[in-house]
């Protein structure tokens, strides 16, 4: 998509986007004070409408997610509801990988002296072209980059080829910069840190799922799993975590939504504060003798059978 602030790409600014208008659904919903929910409805509708204005078409297909979450009633349904974020997520993480692995039906194209050209001068040519529809030449494009990832993956199964490495394995990133992502944040940490990172990566989201099923079943913890799938299913088709204003935005709504649970201990905020105010006046009280006027205050600690 066309360079623009502030991330200067379309998709990761849709996807920055989604996850602040997410958090403006949360003041809606989450909060008592009038105030505060036309400020979170206008931060929502604000940044839908700039999810729009990026012309990113992963985004406009997104941003019905959050917008879902917020209608669903307290209980059961939310519970439902994160089930089936994380199984979207899952889902499109598993068909998005399972079309790199099959190989693509074309014919060969031939070069000028004869040979074939090599998976990085077809994902060159095939990322430019723009005679195709939008839908299927990004899909055809990205595809290719796909599958070259999963190939790279499938020759380092257990380290990859370092982070940041496949950039490396072809020369058609010299052309367009682009080209040295993946755009499949799923498959290029597979191919940069082998299947071990893959399997990581998948998890770490899926436990972020775990821990929203243990939160209170509202709308707050609804919009956290949807920002969380958002997340999941651009990941899927794009580069967006290596923005990282992207994933911290997302940890940030995915904690609010999980870590309200009243049953969980608190600790107290004055504790370490008293803790070394005592530390610090200790050694005055044994250099400084009682006086005869002082007043002594007898503080029971704890008070037994």
């Amino acid at each position: 998509g066309a360079a623009g602030d502030p991330l200067r790409y379309a998709n990761a600014n849709a996807a920055l986007y989604l996850q602040a208008g997410a958090a403006g659904l949360m003041l809606v919903v989450g909060s008592s004070r009038p105030g505060v929910r036309v400020a979170g409805a206008g931060a929502a509708g604000a940044f839908g409408l700039l999810v729009v204005l990026t012309g990113s078409v992963a985004g406009l297909v997104l941003l019905a997610g959050p917008f879902l979450a917020a209608l669903l009633p307290p209980g059961r349904a939310v519970r439902l509801g994160v089930a089936a974020a994380a199984a979207v997520v899952a889902v499109a993480a598993l068909a998005t990988v399972t079309l790199a692995a099959i190989e693509p039906s074309r014919e060969p194209r031939v070069r000028g002296d004869g040979a074939r050209p090599g998976i990085a001068e077809e994902r060159t040519d095939r990322h430019r072209d723009r005679g195709q529809g939008l839908v299927v030449s990004g899909l055809a494009g990205r595809r290719d980059l796909w599958r070259e990832a999963y190939l790279v993956m499938a020759a380092h199964p257990v380290t990859g080829v370092g982070p940041g490495g496949f950039a490396s394995t072809g020369p058609g990133t010299r052309r367009d910069p682009d080209l040295r992502w993946a755009h499949h944040e799923f498959l290029q940490e597979g191919a940069e840190t082998g299947a071990p990172g893959l399997v990581l990566l998948v998890l770490a989201f899926l436990w972020g799922f775990a821990r929203l099923v243990a939160a209170p079943p509202d709308r707050v913890t609804a919009l956290g799993a949807a920002s969380l799938a958002v997340l999941g299913v651009h990941a899927s088709v794009d580069y967006i975590l290596h923005f990282p204003a992207i994933p911290a935005a997302a940890a940030v709504l995915l904690g609010t939504a999980q870590g309200r649970d009243d049953r969980a201990p608190r600790s107290r905020p004055g504790g370490a504060v008293r803790k070394a105010a005592k530390v610090a006046v200790f050694p005055l009280g044994l250099v400084t003798p009682r006086r005869p006027d002082d007043l002594v205050v007898l503080l029971y600690h704890r008070v037994g059978r």
